[in-house]
């Protein structure tokens, strides 16, 4: 394979692997109620982390955000309505732990650390 197509391969495949079908997109209402429909990415520094469906992140401040907007911020878990999300991620842990984790190191199922006692 010619070693120039490995980059632009490998951007591709990066880019396209960020987007998760499902991913949970809303629409978000700023404070001149603009719209912008977009999943939440973080928050730092009082600026709030949104990514539209084509992977561009917009950086807004979080005091320009609609008041109700401004609280999606907050933990979610254990809010009315959210049992179903938080069955839902339970199962996709559970399966990639299943997938993934070596069972001889898995200390949840009988198996040891992988760390080891030094002593002289």
């Amino acid at each position: 394979m010619n070693t120039r197509l490995l980059l632009p391969l490998a951007c591709a495949l990066l880019v396209t692997g960020l987007q998760a079908d499902n991913e949970v997109y809303r629409t978000w209402t700023d404070s001149q109620g603009r719209k912008l429909e977009a999943t939440f990415r973080g928050i730092e520094d009082g600026n709030v982390f949104l990514q539209v469906r084509n992977g561009y992140v917009y950086r807004l401040p979080l005091d320009k955000l609609s008041a109700a907007d401004q609280q999606e911020r907050f933990n979610q878990f254990g809010q009315p309505g959210t049992d179903d999300i938080k069955a839902d991620l339970a199962r996709q842990l559970d399966a990639f732990f299943n997938t993934y984790a070596d069972p001889k190191y898995d200390i949840w199922k009988g198996g040891g650390s992988k760390a080891k006692l030094h002593t002289k």
